[in-house]
This record gives structure tokens, C-alpha cells and sequence, in this order.
């Protein structure tokens, strides 16, 4: 029985796996934010990564706690009520309506957000954090430009306002905003200046270091890439090898011989790890190249007998070989194993 969308099955999985590889490697580059959800967070927790509050700015902490705790129970006039009782106590605490519409964001209630922040763009308009957010919210629903704008306010108010306004975060998101419309405008060296100057307050930052690298690519600075790139991976082991996000960089500009040429290089330089065998698995299976994959899928198995899609490699490696009978035996097991498993389903054929 022929497979007969064996290549698209194959992309898509190489687009699910090398989306899965960077969200492994730089996803915790994202957690805490602001629109992560508060179910599993304490209040600590919650008021240092949803409300932005540094320590110093936590000596209303029962007023906090209180309002925290009445959103919790979807007390929002409460809650309201006790942001501002904190807000009266400790003066550099932002507004009690933008620490509202934090916690709106926090569980998808965007309307609502957008309702506080527009209330306290009203009566507090020097605040740098509305524009903040409502910057993050227009790049979320992709206006670009009214992003721009939002964000260009914000670094505005950030330069005149007061000195108490100006915090590491404050700065970051600024600096990150700014820097997230240049990359959407492909606009690098735009991008370039607002990253550097994020690293310059925030130096150990892998994930802006990586979006420099990506940045200086762009600018055809391919050595400086190369540099800020393997500086980032130094830094964090974990995050996503320098010589894979040049391959993938390199394939995207359509340059094959260089894009080889570093996951090679990954090949080399991360023989050990068994994400890196997995990601370039997938990245030669796409490129239609099954013998290649399957030597990462048996160095995988050496280094993870366990891992959860052995199976499924080697029935797209059967499948891109013509040995169907045998991808359809892999692709079975698979589903045994995790019957939810969407690619190996949609890989078996119709009946």
C-alpha cells in the first residue's frame, strides 16, 4: 500500500520537529511571561513575573497577596480596590489598573485587559508601561505599525520621565518591543541597535544574544554572527547549538552548500546530544536524504533508547526509502506506544 504524501507528511513533521528543537532549547527563555497563565504560579511568583514588581517594590505585600488572591476568585473589584490600597502604601508601584490588566493578560481575558489599559492610559498617560503593553498586544494581533508606535512612546517616556520609572524591565521591554518590530519589518539593522543595546543591560541573555546573531546574519556580518551565536551556546549549553541555527539560517537564504556545511558541524561538535542527533534526523529528512537521517536516528537510539520518537523516525525513514510494509510496522508500534501521535496516524495509509 503506497504512501502517497510521504514528502508533505515529511515536511510538516520537519516543521513540528524543528519548532519543538528551538521551543526546547529557548522556551525557557519565555516562561513567566505575561501571558503564561497564573493557575500554577504562587503569589511571589506572580508578582514578580506578571506585575513586573522588583522586591523593593513589595512592601505592600498583604495588599497584593489580597488583590492576587481575589482574581483568583474572579473578584475583580475587589482586586481592583486592593491595588489601589497598595499603590496609596507604596508609591513606585505602577498603576492599580495596569497591574489589573497584567493579570487579564496573564489568563487570555484580552478584552478586558484592553478596557484597564486604555482606563489608565487616560488617567495616568506618562506611564510608560501602558504603551508597553499595549505594543506587546498590537504585535500579538500583527499591526506592526501601531506597535511601533506604542513602543516608540514608551522609549520616549523612559528617556523624560522620572528616574523611578526607569527598571531593568522596563528598559528590556522597551529595548524588546522595539527590536521585535525591526525583525517583523526585516529592518536588521534596526534590530541590530535596539538588541545590543538590550545586551548592554541585560549581558547573560541568551535568547537576545541569538536574535543578534540572527540580526548580524542578516547584515551579511557572518563572522560576528557566527561569534555571538557560539557565545549564546556557551553560555546556555542547553539552548539551541550555534552551528544548527547557522544551518537553518543558511538554508532559509537558499545557500545549500553552507547549510550542509554547518550541520555538519552540529554533527561534529554535538555528537553527544541526543536533541541535536533528532533535529538533524528531521532536518535530512526533509531534504529527502533517508540514509543520512537514519545514521542520526541509530546514534540517537545509543544515546536515548527511550525516546519517544525512535519509532516514528524510522517509519519515515522506511517510508522515504520505498520499504512501505516496514514504515507501517514502525508507524503502528509508534501509535501503541502514544496513541495520540498525529503524524504517524495521518502516515499510515487509507484503507
Amino acid at each position: 500500500m503506497l504512501f502517497t504524501n510521504s514528502r508533505s507528511i515529511v515536511w510538516r513533521l520537519a516543521i513540528v520537529g524543528f519548532i519543538g528543537f528551538v521551543c526546547a532549547y529557548s522556551g525557557m527563555a519565555h516562561a513567566g511571561t505575561i501571558l503564561d497563565g497564573i493557575e500554577e504560579l504562587s503569589n511571589i511568583q506572580i508578582s514578580n513575573d506578571i506585575l513586573q514588581l522588583s522586591p523593593e517594590d513589595q512592601s505592600s505585600l498583604k495588599e497584593l497577596n489580597l488583590a492576587i488572591e481575589k482574581f483568583r476568585k474572579n473578584d475583580f473589584t475587589g482586586c481592583l480596590k486592593n491595588f489601589e490600597e497598595a499603590k496609596s502604601k507604596q508609591g513606585n508601584l505602577p498603576p492599580a489598573r495596569l497591574m489589573l490588566a497584567r493579570l487579564f493578560l496573564a489568563v487570555g481575558k484580552i478584552p478586558q485587559a484592553r478596557n484597564e489599559l486604555e482606563r489608565t492610559a487616560q488617567n495616568s498617560p506618562q506611564e510608560p508601561g501602558v504603551y508597553l503593553l499595549f505594543g506587546e498586544l498590537a504585535l500579538r494581533d500583527g499591526q506592526v505599525t501601531n506597535a511601533a508606535l506604542n513602543f516608540e512612546k514608551a522609549a520616549k517616556l523612559l528617556k523624560t520621565g522620572p528616574p523611578e520609572m526607569i527598571t531593568i524591565r522596563t528598559q528590556t521591554h522597551s529595548l524588546a518591543g522595539l527590536a521585535s518590530v525591526a525583525e517583523r519589518r526585516s529592518q536588521w539593522e534596526s534590530a541590530h541597535v535596539s538588541l545590543s543595546a538590550w545586551l548592554e543591560v541585560e549581558p547573560k541573555n541568551v535568547e537576545t544574544m541569538r536574535r543578534l546573531g540572527v540580526a548580524q546574519f542578516h547584515l551579511k556580518r557572518f563572522d560576528e554572527a557566527e561569534e555571538t551565536l557560539y557565545l549564546a551556546s556557551k553560555e546556555d549549553p542547553d539552548s539551541e547549538p550555534a552551528p544548527f541555527l547557522l544551518g537553518r539560517l543558511y538554508q532559509a537564504a537558499n545557500n545549500q552548500k553552507q547549510a550542509v556545511h554547518w550541520m555538519g558541524r552540529v554533527a561534529q561538535e554535538e555528537a553527544k546530544n541526543p536533541k541535536a542527533q533528532a533535529a538533524l534526523a528531521l532536518w535530512h529528512l526533509g531534504q529527502n536524504r533517508p540514509q543520512q537521517a537514519l545514521g542520526h536516528v541509530e546514534v540517537l537510539a545509543t544515546l536515548d533508547a527511550e525516546h519517544a520518537d525512535l519509532l516514528k523516525f524510522r517509519g519515515l525513514i522506511a517510508q522515504q526509502l520505498g520499504e512501505y510494509e516496514q514504515a507501517e510496522k514502525h508507524f503502528q508500534q509508534q501509535l501503541r506506544l502514544t496513541p495520540g501521535d498525529f503524524q504517524s496516524a495521518n502516515s499510515l495509509p487509507w484503507y
